[in-house]
């Protein structure tokens, strides 16, 4: 009788351990499925906090996302300021291809990241970097926007074809009609420098005008309008 009783115990015992263990693993699964449909919903279309969720859009979600985009005045300027520097748009096929090239060397690398936040709506991807040079000691940060029709007047407006078809940068010839002081700003930022002799006071703020025509009078703009740029 007496080990009829302990048998009982030892099974009773492990009935309750099984039971026990069952309970952890539903408890467990339930709480996996909740971490899954958490990240279901993180990622929904129509949620574009993050570049993450932006990166996984394609065809018709994407189109409507990219339509449901405003390029705001402050954008406008900085578009502006960065063509006249460093930032380009290319030709892909032989045709424009409407989307903005923001790259920096990686002392500069705030400073793209800085345009990514700007931009961060019109990006897909996060800004990354790549090997100038074939030792692979320098890099570049640089990040593109999608292609856009909001950027088709900029690319019209800075891109021009030669006689031989090829398309170069130029400065329009009403670039002053745009020269707003968060365009020369991020133009200087984008491609400028400062700098200043010993034992002098003057201070010289320099902006890289190579490859540019008929700059000068751009200047003489800009100079005359001094006050007003706060430069």
């Amino acid at each position: 009788m007496k080990l009829s009783s302990n048998w009982d115990l030892f099974f009773d015992a492990k009935e309750k351990k099984r039971k026990k263990k069952g309970k952890k693993k539903e408890k467990k699964r339930k709480k996996k499925g909740k971490k899954k449909e958490k990240k279901l919903i993180m990622t929904k279309p129509d949620s574009f906090d993050s570049s993450d969720n932006r990166s996984k859009l394609r065809g018709r979600q994407l189109e409507n996302y990219k339509k449901s985009l405003v390029l705001t005045d402050f954008q406008k300027d900085v578009i502006i300021g960065t063509l006249l520097g460093d930032s380009s748009m290319s030709i892909r096929s032989g045709k424009p291809h409407y989307s903005i090239k923001f790259e920096q060397g990686e002392m500069h690398k705030e400073y793209i990241f800085h345009l990514y936040e700007i931009f961060k709506a019109y990006v897909g991807s996060p800004p990354t970097y790549r090997y100038i040079d074939k030792a692979q000691t320098r890099k570049a940060w640089w990040f593109r926007t999608y292609r856009h029709e909001h950027f088709a007047f900029y690319y019209h407006l800075f891109y021009h074809t030669t006689q031989n078809g090829k398309k170069i940068k130029i400065v329009p010839e009403n670039i002053k009609e745009f020269l707003t002081p968060v365009a020369v700003a991020y133009w200087f930022m984008d491609d400028g420098t400062f700098t200043h002799k010993r034992n002098a006071k003057e201070i010289y703020y320099l902006f890289s005008t190579h490859g540019f025509f008929h700059i000068k009078k751009y200047f003489i703009f800009l100079y005359e309008r001094n006050s007003h740029l706060g430069l």
